[in-house]
């Protein structure tokens, strides 16, 4: 017991002595009761039960006579003959406050036989340590309840099939694990197979067993599980079910994510530095022989051709050099500053020329002006666009247009950016997912790109809508203030 309680309701106890134990038969009380005295004398009927309708004040003047006499300690119990009646008093405890709780029979007619005294003596003793224990159980009780409701954890009891048979609140939620439903029905196929195989050897092996990653829809919401399935033992030490024990990781997995995504840019931003660095200094070289071999007047006029486009393909690499340097300083800037939204665009365009590959996709980018700066961290705008112009592009299978426009709303303060595409496009079943975390129709989609979009876009008080007709075309519109 977490705390001694050997307290009691006091109408309960007269109710069962009365009604279920017949108490009053055996002893042959004419009235019995649960009494209370103070350490000054007060007395008071707790509650009694008034068998043959003698009234109280037998009880009262009996105790006023003797409370001297019964606020002694060290005695199992005590028979007095008062005023022609005969009484038994049974201490029960003394409280915090120091009054001493008892039982009080009284009887007019004849003495207590004292066979019966000691039944009911040992009786007494008996119930009294099933209160102790009672108020135990209620206590354990009381404390597994708020334990299992306090926390954010699921904590469920299923049987050998799968069935729930007890569960909290965050297992009701995440896997509708109200008591009596069948295998979770929360969890998505996949994972409630592997639930069943898992709970089926806990209890065969009566062992431990983990479930990583398990998928369970709540509210049009994919969560992440990771589950601990311990097996559940009858008094004979026989597995009889199992509890699962499980949080969820989606937040966890959200951030790892994003951390790996800061991360990828942080590397892509160094080796972009790094490359430009090392192709720009012989780039440089090339340019400078080039120079003086043209000014030798005894060149023939094929290679002067020749080296005309050996100037042209270098100033070509020169400005790709230039664009990766840019780059590679955006990516590099993971703190706040003022940044210009269409620099941020243009980078993301160049980037997006070099995923096309083999695809014939046309990508157009009209800039709008003035464009004010906002404040924001470089990597979380490059972020925003380049996910949204990838996931375009990839929404081509072979050629198509990508457009790219900005412009500014000076009387709503706001900037938007549009980015549109002619590609397969967005069903109506799919619209209403397009946001939610691991959601993805793509064969290796992590389902978490549109989802950390949406949330960078928020963080920075924004909004992005994506309008889409199937195979016609589909619109992305993110706006972002300017204070």
């Amino acid at each position: 017991m977490f705390f001694r309680d050997d307290s009691c309701v006091s109408e309960n106890t007269i109710k069962r002595y009365y009604n279920d134990y017949h108490i009053h038969e055996l002893m042959g009380s004419d009235w019995f009761g649960i009494m209370s005295l103070s350490p000054k004398g007060c007395v008071q009927v707790d509650n009694c039960h008034d068998v043959n309708d003698i009234g109280d004040a037998y009880a009262m003047d009996f105790v006023h006579a003797h409370a001297e006499e019964l606020q002694q300690q060290d005695y199992s119990y005590k028979i007095f003959e008062y005023s022609g009646g005969y009484y038994l008093v049974y201490p029960i405890r003394v409280n915090e406050h120091g009054y001493r709780i008892f039982f009080l029979h009284c009887r007019l007619s004849s003495p207590f036989e004292e066979k019966n005294v000691e039944w009911y003596c040992l009786f007494s003793e008996v119930s009294y340590k099933r209160l102790l224990l009672d108020n135990e159980l209620i206590q354990q009780r009381n404390y597994m309840a708020m334990v299992m409701e306090s926390t954010q954890d699921i904590i469920t009891v299923l049987d050998p099939n799968g069935n729930t048979i007890s569960s909290n609140e965050a297992a009701d939620d995440l896997l509708s694990g109200k008591k009596g439903s069948v295998q979770c029905s929360y969890l998505d196929e996949h994972s409630k197979a592997r639930l069943l195989q898992m709970v089926e050897e806990s209890v065969a092996t009566n062992s431990k067993r983990y479930l990583s990653n398990a998928v369970a829809e709540y509210e049009g919401v994919k969560h992440i599980l990771d589950l601990t399935i311990s097996p559940l033992s009858n008094s004979k030490g026989v597995p009889r079910g199992v509890v699962v024990v499980g949080s969820d990781i989606t937040k966890k997995q959200m951030m790892e994510y994003e951390f790996e995504q800061l991360k990828h840019y942080a590397t892509l931003g160094e080796i972009s530095l790094g490359l430009s660095h090392d192709v720009k200094n012989p780039l440089m070289n090339i340019r400078s022989c080039v120079t003086l071999l043209k000014r030798n007047g005894a060149l023939r006029e094929s290679d002067e051709e020749l080296l005309d486009t050996i100037v042209g393909e270098t100033k070509r690499i020169d400005d790709t050099v230039g664009q990766m340097l840019s780059f590679g300083k955006v990516a590099k800037q993971n703190s706040y500053t003022f940044v210009n939204i269409n620099d941020i665009l243009n980078n993301c365009v160049q980037i997006l020329h070099r995923q096309k590959s083999y695809r014939r996709v046309e990508v157009r980018f009209l800039p709008g002006k003035p464009m004010p700066h906002i404040k924001a961290k470089n990597s979380d705008m490059q972020q925003i666009f380049i996910n949204v112009m990838i996931n375009s592009l990839q929404a081509i299978t072979d050629n198509g247009h990508i457009d790219i426009s900005s412009f500014y709303d000076s009387d709503q303060k706001r900037i938007h950016v549009m980015i549109s595409d002619d590609g397969c496009g967005i069903s109506e079943e799919n619209m209403c997912k397009l946001f939610n975390p691991y959601y993805s129709t793509k064969p290796n989609g992590t389902g978490l790109g549109l989802f950390m979009v949406k949330r960078i876009v928020e963080q920075y008080h924004g909004t992005i809508h994506i309008k889409s007709m199937k195979w016609q075309e589909t619109v992305c519109t993110i706006t972002l203030p300017c204070e």
